[in-house]
């Protein structure tokens, strides 16, 4: 993944005129329920991660299938679905 990763870096810098960084982010491959999780701020004080999870069900369905892919600044990781 992270000769993947430098290969992205390398054409962006090339094609964007972007500076090239070599401090690249993690990356996770989660399931659709583990990206609403960390989409609706579930790690935020407060709110824990069963209780995000399962409130709300309809809506956590319609919004757990449309997430693809995030990115978290805390953390510097990308998330993408396990299908992706």
């Amino acid at each position: 993944m992270q000769t993947l990763l430098t290969a992205i870096v390398t054409w962006l810098s090339i094609n964007a005129g972007l500076p090239a960084t070599h401090d690249l982010p993690r990356i996770e491959f989660v399931s659709p329920a583990e990206m609403y999780v960390v989409r609706v701020g579930a790690h935020a004080p407060g709110h824990p991660p069963a209780a995000m999870a399962t409130s709300g069900r309809e809506v956590r369905d319609n919004a757990m299938h449309s997430i693809v892919a995030l990115y978290d600044n805390r953390t510097r990781t990308i998330y993408l679905r396990q299908d992706w």
